[in-house]
């Protein structure tokens, strides 16, 4: 419930990140889960974690190589490493519990606090569209879209993506824990309900993919088959009363504008401008990419005329922002890791054990919930959604070599079975607490007591687990440092002047780049602190910083490159630009740098003068 509900559900925010404080629970509960399991991991036999899960496991490692090798500044790189050094902690720990067949260990407890964080969810759903002068932003998120739910982490795809995996909790829990089909039916239209209230076009994906399920599981019992086939009619039930219930009270419902701007050719907003982008960047650089966490700065300062208007910090598809920032080759080899995985992991699906072929099959739905998700936004991106990611792969995996376990032992049950009854004399009868061993001979619990330990992977996980912890609560005092910038009534204390909370905040190893941002953009000669604008140059620009950079770049006599910048910022046809551009409109003379012709640089050419 910490490491996983909670991280859904929390609606304060403290600028400038506002899902900062969702991220960091995520990570520090998953750190704590791993850490409590190591303690008892190290008692345990030696680590098997089936077949599948070390594919997985090669993919996490490249991906952590990625951010190590990138030219990003470290305390950009940090974060994002930790989280994937987790995750495949996470992976493998889950892939060991299921192996062995310990459920209770991390698949039921992660499939109750997914239903739940879904369910108090709904209720947040309720209150953004139907009451919403009760969302105070302390226990529910005012929405930003009238008539539309964004759940608390004020994303309706992400809200989409959480109810749908509760969806897929409430089968698998129903199922094994034998629940009532009422008390099924009543969860899954609660749930589709909401996923209606996001109007989210992922959602409805998502909706048709439960209903798929439910036609292909022939494993399912018939009526929960037919709950999931129904719950396109239950959307559908669901949007047309939202709609009568909008015409009738003139309250705002999103739907409607999400109907028409989808009938009118925008069905994917502006992420086909921004795909076509990325794919002429990835042409441009197809074997080693632009660097992890350059996308943006790449992408802002290249030429696209036809660019969206919209700053953008990712692609919006995971296999684009793979090739984009790591080169194709090492997209290819990481996919293929995992689609081998999944490959891998396929004996559990057809497993004759009902239980661990319900596992397999819930798990399995649920990481393609996730991937479609990842086909239009970047939700592994955010800790809330990795980490469980990684723990349901870790179940897919280990439910696998689960099932290889028992096929192994069955065929040398049967192959001893073979050898003793043609044999010339009758074997003799086991004695109490003894059993057969694969040779032959016979072992006893003592044997099996005596097993190799896990001496390596529980002092990794712990290691993972209580770094996690520290990390967070360094996390957060670093974070605070700098939202004392923004918000001065965080002090602890005199808060100070700005400029000495800049100077303060500009330490911060992981969040010192919103503090240089401020000083750059609030500057009144940026081009003294051209040298601030490393750090947020990788994170994020948008028109203030880009209006500072290229004054900056002017000021400090880079002319060609400060009409590079200006040209740029042109293309994104902002409205908050307009003054910096007002010059060229009104014929002034002489003409300001801006208004210079376009210098159309490289990106190494500015990265070169970035450096000096």
């Amino acid at each position: 419930m910490l490491a996983v509900a909670l991280p859904m559900l929390i609606a304060g925010s403290v600028s400038p990140t506002s899902t900062f404080f969702n991220q960091l629970i995520a990570y520090a509960g998953c750190g704590l889960w791993l850490l409590l399991w190591a303690r008892h991991a190290a008692e345990a036999p030696a680590l098997r974690i089936g077949p599948a899960a070390p594919w997985w496991l090669g993919a996490m490692v490249l991906l952590a190589l990625s951010y190590l090798v990138s030219e990003a500044p470290i305390g950009q790189r940090l974060v994002p490493l930790g989280c994937v050094l987790l995750g495949g902690a996470l992976l493998v720990a889950s892939a060991a519990s299921s192996t062995g067949g310990d459920d209770a260990v991390w698949a039921e407890p992660l499939q109750r606090a997914l239903l739940v964080g879904a369910l108090l969810s709904v209720v947040v759903a309720l209150v953004q569209v139907f009451a919403p002068d009760i969302a105070d932003g302390v226990l529910i998120a005012a929405s930003t879209t009238p008539g539309r739910a964004i759940g608390n982490m004020r994303q309706p795809n992400q809200l989409s993506t959480l109810l749908l995996w509760g969806c897929a909790a409430a089968v698998w829990l129903a199922v094994a824990r034998r629940w009532s089909l009422g008390l099924l039916a009543g969860l899954l239209a609660a749930l589709v309900f909401a996923v209606v209230l996001t109007a989210s076009r992922t959602g409805l994906v998502g909706v048709v993919l439960l209903a798929a399920w439910g036609v292909v599981d022939r494993r399912l019992p018939g009526r929960v088959r037919l709950l999931l086939i129904a719950c396109v009619g239950l959307y559908a039930v669901g949007w047309f009363g939202v709609e009568q219930w909008s015409a009738s009270t003139g309250a705002s419902f999103y739907g409607n504008d999400q109907v028409a701007k989808t009938l009118h050719g925008d069905a994917s907003s502006s992420r086909g401008r921004i795909w076509a982008n990325t794919l002429s960047m990835i042409a441009a650089q197809p074997w080693r990419g632009v660097g992890t966490g350059a996308y943006n700065y790449e992408w802002s300062m290249g030429v696209f005329p036809d660019r969206p208007v919209a700053f953008f910090d990712h692609s919006h598809n995971l296999e684009l922002q793979l090739a984009v920032e790591s080169g194709i080759p090492f997209t290819v080899v990481v996919l293929g890791l995992m689609l081998w995985a999944l490959w891998c992991g396929r004996a559990a699906l057809t497993s004759g054990d009902t239980r661990r072929a319900l596992g397999a099959r819930t798990a399995l739905f649920m990481l393609v919930l996730v991937a479609v998700h990842s086909q239009l936004e970047y939700p592994l991106w955010y800790t809330y959604f990795l980490l469980p990611t990684c723990l349901l792969a870790g179940w897919y995996a280990g439910l696998a070599g689960a099932e290889a376990q028992a096929q192994a032992a069955a065929r040398d049950e049967a192959l001893f079975a073979s050898l003793r009854h043609s044999s010339a004399e009758p074997a003799e009868p086991a004695a109490p607490g003894k059993v057969a061993t694969g040779s032959g001979q016979p072992g006893d619990k003592a044997a099996a007591a005596g097993a190799p330990r896990n001496r390596v992977f529980a002092p990794v996980a712990t290691l993972l687990g209580g770094g996690a912890l520290l990390g967070s609560l360094w996390a957060l005092g670093d974070y605070w440092s700098v939202a004392v910038v923004f918000e001065p009534s965080l002090a602890i204390g005199d808060a100070g002047s700005l400029e000495g909370r800049i100077a303060r905040a500009k330490r911060s190893v992981l969040f010192g780049h919103h503090a240089d941002y401020a000083e750059v953009t609030m500057a009144e000669r940026p081009e003294e602190v051209l040298a601030q604008f490393d750090r947020p140059l990788y994170h994020l620009l948008d028109t203030r910083l880009m209006t500072a950079y290229a004054k900056a770049l002017a000021g400090a006599g880079h002319l060609p490159e400060a009409a590079h910048v200006a040209a740029r910022l042109r293309e994104f046809h902002n409205p908050a630009s307009e003054e910096f551009f007002e010059p060229c409109e009104t014929g002034a003379h002489p003409l300001p740098f801006q208004c210079s012709p376009d210098s159309r640089l490289s990106i190494a050419e500015m990265r070169a003068m970035q450096k000096r």
